[in-house]
């Protein structure tokens, strides 16, 4: 069924913890190819508390004065060659078309970025929106693929529906690059309240391929269309003439992505405080107890993706703003490790944009004309789990921390309703799930300074880029 409208925020509810933490930060973004950024190598929640941690454990005090605020530089390295692809969900999404595409499999980067490979025969399906016509090229490609069909009306599965996805699609294999500096700022506002503010800028590459499938069409198709729908007129009317279809829909199909920009700047407020447990007790294990909470915001100041160029990227939530809080319990065992767990939700606000929506069930990845939304997205739900061991060996310490991002279907409403846009279709493609691992070992080289190295692994996507980042920081303590 499908969803209303809402404007405005969304009520929060406050999340109950067990277990340790994760990342200082939980607000995730609205991001298929960079779902979870880090800022620092360093173990993500400390909260400035390192000093009274080792006085709490008995352990060398080697921070000489108070920790009041550190700093944190980092620079990064992140690629993906494939991505995995979103399994159907309700009826719609298990239309004939859009399965093989969007499977649970191996899928394209360039498919993930367009919700499916590019069916092109799709173009010349669904109903034409008032006040617009089919472009000549596709009048053109439909008086000589289906003769005396009149324009618009097309939309029965039987004329040509290949649930293989190869004849008259094409699958957009591409290779992703990220390049970039970050910084986070940490300050203790009072005795266990703080706040932290994170930024950076990066570089984004991204080369595009097109792999006509219509030649492979032969051996996998279940059935044999007539003529003339064959597979030298689907090259000619339609494959070989998507660059003039492109541009006659006002699509910028440009195969090279090569942008620098600032991504989005967030802020947060947090409290956290140790209660030592089992203290003077001989026969019970010594543990701190660090219960924490911590919300804030992220403003959108990165870049955001044009919707009439194919393959652009956003440097954040694409352009939405957005609020979320978390709330953990650090369980740092005195003579052995730190466990734990995490849970949180980022909220994205609405905004008003004109995008390409589909005008038939029978379309993927291309759609032929446009239209005003108010795009509401869907909030991303994050459960992450850790394990740290401090100084290990001498004054090198690590963590291991995994991370579980949910996104729940975006709501999209026409601003000008108008019956041929399927608006449903696009709702059921968005939904998409993450899960990584991030390995740290970082080590200190004086009392208050620190250097660390991360990587960030992918574990099992759905919809979204498998990307793997190396990210090395620097982090100086007042």
């Amino acid at each position: 069924m499908r969803k209303g409208c809402k404007f405005g925020s969304s009520i929060i509810a406050i999340l109950v913890l067990i277990g340790q933490i994760s990342p200082l930060y939980a607000l995730s973004w609205l991001s298929k190819n960079d779902p979870y950024p880090m800022y620092t190598a360093v173990e993500p929640t400390a909260f400035l508390y390192t000093r009274h941690r080792q006085i709490l454990k008995r352990y060398p005090v080697e921070i000489v004065d108070p920790e009041r605020m550190d700093i944190h530089f980092s620079v990064f390295g992140q690629n993906a060659k494939t991505g995995k692809g979103l399994e159907g969900i309700g009826s719609l999404c298990a239309a004939p078309l859009g399965n093989l595409a969007l499977s649970d499999g191996c899928a394209e980067l360039g498919d993930i970025i367009s919700g499916g490979r590019w069916n092109m025969l799709g173009l010349l399906f669904g109903g034409i929106p008032q006040g617009q016509t089919l472009p000549p090229a596709l009048n053109i490609a439909l008086n000589n693929l289906f003769p005396g069909a009149i324009p618009g009306t097309l939309n029965d599965p039987d004329n040509i529906i290949d649930p293989t996805e190869v004849f008259g699609f094409f699958s957009l294999p591409g290779k992703y690059r990220k390049r970039g500096f970050r910084w986070e700022f940490e300050t203790k506002v009072f005795n266990d309240v703080g706040m932290t503010l994170q930024g950076g800028v990066s570089n984004i590459t991204l080369r595009i391929d097109f792999n006509n499938l219509t030649c492979n069409w032969v051996q996998t198709c279940p059935f044999t269309p007539l003529p003339p729908l064959t597979i030298v007129n689907v090259d000619n009317f339609l494959m070989n003439e998507t660059p003039l279809i492109a541009r006659e829909i006002g699509l910028d199909i440009c195969r090279n992505f090569n942008e620098t920009h600032l991504e989005d700047t967030r802020a947060f407020m947090w409290w956290r405080h140790a209660f030592h447990i089992n203290e003077g007790r001989d026969t019970w294990h010594e543990f701190l107890c660090i219960p924490y909470v911590y919300a804030g915001g992220q403003i959108a100041t990165g870049k955001e993706e044009n919707p009439f160029r194919a393959f652009d990227l956003a440097f954040g939530s694409n352009g939405h703003n957005a609020v979320g809080m978390s709330a953990g319990i650090n369980f740092d065992f005195v003579t052995t490790i730190e466990l734990g767990a995490e849970i949180g939700f980022t909220h994205f606000f609405s905004r008003d944009k004109c995008i390409y929506v589909p005008t038939s069930e029978f379309q993927s990845g291309i759609y032929p004309f446009s239209t005003s939304v108010h795009y509401q997205p869907g909030n991303n739900y994050e459960f992450l789990a850790k394990m740290h061991a401090y100084e290990f060996l001498e004054r090198l310490s690590f963590y291991f921390q995994y991370v579980f991002i949910s996104h729940t279907s975006d709501t999209i409403c026409q601003t000008n309703p108008q019956s041929e846009f399927d608006t449903d279709l696009l709702e059921c493609r968005s939904p998409w799930k993450s899960q990584m691992a991030n390995v740290a070992f970082y080590y200190d080289v004086a009392p208050n300074m620190i250097l660390g190295i991360l990587w960030q692994a992918p574990l099992q996507q759905k919809n979204t880029f498998k990307s793997t980042t190396i990210l090395f920081s620097f982090t100086a303590i007042f």
